[in-house]
């Protein structure tokens, strides 16, 4: 039947919409500015990038190979991470995104 195929198309297509924007948002977070640091660690900590790198790795359990860049300002650093779709289902990159959320909340 015409009508059916019609409704068919139309789950599909939103299917495939739903599909794009989470591939979308997934390219999108590769970069994180971070605001606040935990651990015990305090923005003088952070004299420049290798304490940054250090504290990615070391606190945040981001593997070096995965970071591509890290750059510090005032009281922050973006980080930057290699685009890899499998990072996406780890648990460090969904502590990545708590910790983006929480600086968000904070603006």
């Amino acid at each position: 039947c015409r009508m059916d195929a019609i409704k068919q198309q139309t789950a599909n297509n939103k299917q495939q919409t739903t599909n794009n924007k989470r591939q979308e948002e997934a390219v999108k977070k590769t970069t994180f500015v971070i605001k606040m640091l935990d651990f015990g660690w305090y923005w003088q900590d952070i004299a420049n990038e290798d304490d940054a790198h250090i504290y990615c790795a070391e606190e945040l359990e981001v593997p070096q190979e995965r970071i591509e860049e890290v750059e510090c300002f005032d009281n922050a650093f973006r980080l930057s991470l290699h685009r890899s779709r499998s990072y996406f289902r780890d648990d460090r990159y969904v502590n990545l995104q708590r910790i983006q959320s929480s600086n968000n909340r904070l603006q």
